[in-house]
């Protein structure tokens, strides 16, 4: 299994007895899981990817001193075109 996001990884390991019981999960996930989901099953292996928006806000500020204004797009709904 593969989980890519907190919410996916919640249900991944909330119904894997039922739907995945020998499968490992491989996770990208914003926060570190409990021991209890990380231990049971199959094994459980992943990244822990994170937002650094004020560390970066930072760097960029002292690389660009005269900047005024800054604007963040922290999320964008998928769009579907038809």
């Amino acid at each position: 299994m593969i989980a890519v996001s907190d919410a996916a990884l919640d249900f991944v390991v909330q119904h894997r007895a039922d739907l995945f019981p020998d499968a490992p999960i491989v996770a990208s996930v914003g926060s570190l899981p409990d021991d209890t989901a990380r231990f049971a099953g199959a094994g459980m292996t992943g990244v822990i990817t994170g937002v650094a928006y004020d560390s970066t806000l930072e760097m960029l500020l002292q690389m660009h001193p005269a900047v005024r204004r800054v604007f963040v797009v922290a999320y964008a709904p998928t769009l579907s075109l038809v």
